[in-house]
């Protein structure tokens, strides 16, 4: 039996890869695996300011730092759950009863794409991740 062609190899990984990519947000959470970040500019995006997130109209981040897209919440019940480990939270971030969703990850993992940062907030210290 002759042994492959080294160029097998290289154009089989080739083919995977693409497949690889192409998970849509969640599928990952029932089999265990990470869950993607969405997009910049949505919910839990990558953003610089709150221009940046069209939809939602809120950027948190630490000083100097990447954040992530939000909205106004209520209750932890008024925020959306990517389907992974971290938990979603309505944080308040100021003294006027204003508070946004976040994702805790104190004892649970950022989807992929994000990290877990512990920061200070008006409640303490808290695990987020951005």
């Amino acid at each position: 039996m002759r042994p492959p062609s080294p160029l097998v190899l290289p154009l089989l990984l080739l083919l995977v890869a693409p497949a690889c990519t192409d998970r849509s947000l969640g599928e990952d959470a029932e089999t265990g695996g990470e869950v993607e970040r969405p997009p910049a500019g949505e919910l839990y995006g990558e953003c610089s300011d709150a221009d940046d997130c069209s939809m939602t109209g809120r950027c948190l981040r630490p000083r100097g730092e990447a954040g992530f897209c939000t909205f106004d919440c209520v209750d932890a019940g008024d925020c959306t759950d990517l389907g992974g480990s971290a938990t979603p939270v309505c944080l308040p971030v100021d003294t006027t009863d204003a508070s946004v969703c976040a994702l805790d990850c104190a004892d649970a993992r950022c989807p992929q794409g994000m990290r877990c940062e512990r920061v200070d907030t008006i409640n303490g210290a808290k695990s987020l991740c951005f």
